[in-house]
C-alpha cells in the first residue's frame, strides 16, 4: 500500500511540473490497483476518481497508446464494460504496435470475453515487448491466466512462478499458485503459498478464495481445470 501511495504522488508531482494525461491516467490506473486488490474500503470513491482522470487524460492525449490501454484495462475491471474495453484496447495497439501496455489490455479484454486463443497470443506479443522492463512481471501475469484458460496449467504455473520469484509480494500469483498446487494435490507447496497470503493479505482465508465470487480469483470459477473441491480440502 505504501508503494502505491508513492506510485500516486510522484505521479501528481509529474503532472504539477509538466501537465499531461499520461500522468493522469496512472493516477487513474493507481485507484484501480486499490480497488481491485482491496488496500481501500472506499470503492465508490476510488471508482469516481479514476473515471474523472481517465476522462481528463483522454481530452487531453486522446491518440496516446498508454492513455488508451489504461483507459481499456479501467473500462474492463472497474466498469465491466468489455465491449468499450475491446475498443480502446485496439486502439491502443494500432496507435503503438511495440506497447506491451497495449498488447496485455487486448489481451485481458479477450480473456473476459471468453476468447483465450486469441487472449493467448496477445499475452505472447506482450510478454515478448516487455522482456526485461518493469512491465515484464504484470505481462508474464496475463499469460498465466490466458494458459490457465486454454488449460495449459503446467505452462500457467511456470509463469506464476516467475512472476512470484521476482515479485514475492505481489499476491495476484500466489492466488492462482495456491491454486494449482491444490489442484495437483502438492499439498506442502499450497499450504506454504497459503501461508504467504495470510502475511501479505489482512483477513486472507482459504475458505474466502475458494468460495467469494467477489474475491480477485476469477479464473477459478470458470471451467478451466482448476479445483475448488481441493482447495477446500485445505480448510
Amino acid at each position: 500500500a505504501r508503494q502505491i501511495d508513492e506510485a500516486d504522488t510522484l505521479f501528481a508531482q509529474a503532472n504539477e511540473l509538466k501537465p499531461r494525461g499520461l500522468y493522469l491516467a496512472w493516477r487513474a490506473h493507481v485507484r484501480e490497483i486499490q480497488l481491485v486488490a482491496r488496500i481501500s474500503s472506499d470503492a465508490s470513491a476510488l471508482k469516481e476518481e479514476s473515471e474523472m482522470l481517465l476522462r481528463r487524460a483522454f481530452e487531453i492525449e486522446p491518440a496516446n497508446s498508454m492513455v488508451l490501454a489504461l483507459l481499456a484495462i479501467n473500462r474492463l475491471h472497474v466498469a465491466a464494460e468489455i465491449d468499450i474495453s475491446l475498443q480502446f484496447a485496439r486502439r491502443a495497439v494500432n496507435a503503438n504496435y511495440g506497447n506491451a501496455m497495449a498488447w496485455w489490455a487486448l489481451s485481458a479484454t479477450h480473456l473476459k470475453s471468453d476468447n483465450p486463443t486469441n487472449a493467448y497470443g496477445c499475452a505472447r506479443m506482450a510478454v515478448n515487448l516487455s522482456f526485461g522492463t518493469p512491465l515484464e512481471f504484470w505481462t508474464q501475469r496475463q499469460l498465466s491466466g490466458a494458459a490457465m484458460a486454454l488449460r495449459k496449467l503446467p505452462e500457467a504455473k511456470v509463469w506464476l512462478k516467475n512472476v512470484s520469484f521476482g515479485r514475492p509480494s505481489f499476491r495476484p500469483p500466489l492466488r492462482y499458485l495456491l491454486a494449482l498446487h491444490a489442484t495437483n494435490e502438492e499439498w506442502e507447496d499450497a499450504v506454504a503459498a497459503a501461508e504467504r497470503l495470510k502475511e501479505l493479505e489482512q483477513g486472507f482465508s482459504i475458505d474466502q478464495l475458494a468460495n467469494d465470487r467477489n474475491y480477485p480469483v476469477s479464473l477459478l470459477h470458470r471451467p478451466y481445470g482448476l479445483s475448488r473441491e481441493r482447495i477446500q480440502s485445505l480448510i
